[in-house]
């Protein structure tokens, strides 16, 4: 039996080279597995930790669009006021000027027709008077003026 139980014991022999052998690859397989588990369970964290900061970031962007919507809101609505009340001061301006216009016109034309009836030339616009300070309101008489020069031009002519 010394050659079956030598044979026995040189395929015990070689089978435990072969599993020292697996051994030895499966304990590589089992630190490479080990050391990526590491790294997985550190970018679980980093990632968890980066979730968490986009959460609070998302959250604070939030509160800061109410906020902002709140005094965009606020500020849109004074404005329309504001500009209601200036568009409605403007157009009693303009009425206003209108109106004065047409009283400066109607003065210059009598003016104009008690010189001309009497013969003399009307005085020229002066720029110290209240009217003159006002731009708007000299132009308005600036005009008026030129027209009624250009009517005792024309009154002239025809005589």
């Amino acid at each position: 039996m010394t050659g079956v139980a030598q044979l026995a014991e040189f395929i015990v022999a070689v089978l435990l080279v072969a599993t020292i052998a697996y051994s030895f690859l499966l304990d590589r397989r089992l630190r490479q597995l080990r050391a990526d588990e590491q790294m997985m369970r550190r970018t679980v964290v980093d990632l968890a930790s980066a979730t968490d900061n986009a959460e609070r970031a998302i959250a604070g962007l939030k509160t800061t669009l109410a906020a902002c919507d709140g005094t965009l809101a606020d500020r849109l609505e004074s404005a329309d006021t504001v500009a209601s009340g200036l568009s409605g001061s403007v157009k009693a301006g303009e009425e206003i000027i209108d109106r004065i216009k047409s009283i400066v016109v109607a003065a210059r034309r009598i003016e104009a027709s008690a010189h001309l009836q009497i013969g003399e030339a009307l005085p020229l616009y002066e720029a110290d008077t209240p009217l003159g300070r006002n731009p708007r309101l000299a132009a308005t008489a600036a005009a008026a003026e030129a027209l009624a020069m250009r009517a005792r031009a024309r009154i002239r002519s025809a005589a």
